[in-house]
C-alpha cells in the first residue's frame, strides 16, 4: 500500500494500520524508558497523523458497504 495509486481495500488498510500501531507502540514504548528526541516526537506525530488517516479512510469503505 506504500504509494500505490489504486484505492486501498479494507484489508489493506486494516493491515497497514496494524502495522503502524505496531511500530507506534514500540516507539512510544522505548519514550517511556528512554525518553525521545525531538526528531522521534515528529516521527510519532507524522505515524499519528497517517493512522488517523487511514482510520478515515476506512470508515469511508464501511460506510460504503
Amino acid at each position: 500500500m506504500h504509494g500505490t495509486s489504486k484505492p486501498a481495500t479494507m484489508q489493506e488498510l486494516k493491515r497497514e494500520i496494524d502495522r503502524l500501531f505496531e511500530l507506534q507502540h514500540q516507539a512510544l514504548d522505548r519514550a517511556t524508558y528512554f525518553g525521545m528526541t525531538p526528531e522521534q516526537a515528529r516521527e510519532i506525530e507524522e505515524r499519528r497523523k497517517q493512522i488517523t488517516k487511514l482510520f478515515d479512510q476506512f470508515a469511508t469503505l464501511r460506510l460504503q458497504e
